[in-house]
C-alpha cells in the first residue's frame, strides 16, 4: 500500500459535455494560481490498444487554484468558470452549469 503524504494540493475534473462530443476531447482548461494561469487540453487516447483515465489532474503544490475555465470544444464554445473550487477532490463540470463568460 502507498500511504506516503505528499502535501500537495490538486483538482481533479470530470467533464460532462452537452453539445460537443461525449468525451470533451478538445476542450481547453484554464486555471490560476496565485495569478499565474495555466492551460492544457484534454486529450484522447494513449498508444496503441490503450488508453488513459479520462479525469484531468490540475496540481497546485502549496497554494489552492483560484479559478478554474473550461473553454468548450465546437460547436459549442461555451466557456464556464469556477471560482474557488474545493481542492484535493474530483469535481464534475458539466457544459453551461456557469454562467456564461463574455
Amino acid at each position: 500500500m502507498n500511504a506516503r503524504v505528499s502535501g500537495n494540493n490538486w483538482l481533479g475534473l470530470v467533464l460532462r459535455s452537452k453539445t460537443t462530443n461525449p468525451e470533451s476531447i478538445g476542450a481547453l482548461i484554464r486555471w490560476s494560481l496565485g495569478g499565474k494561469i495555466f492551460s492544457k487540453l484534454k486529450t484522447s487516447g494513449g498508444s496503441y490498444l490503450s488508453s488513459h483515465d479520462p479525469r484531468e489532474i490540475l496540481g497546485a503544490g502549496k497554494s489552492s487554484i483560484d479559478w478554474v475555465e473550461i473553454k468548450w470544444p465546437a460547436p459549442s464554445h461555451q466557456v464556464d468558470r469556477i471560482s474557488k473550487p474545493e481542492m484535493n477532490r474530483y469535481i464534475t463540470v458539466t457544459e453551461g452549469q456557469s454562467a456564461p463568460l463574455k
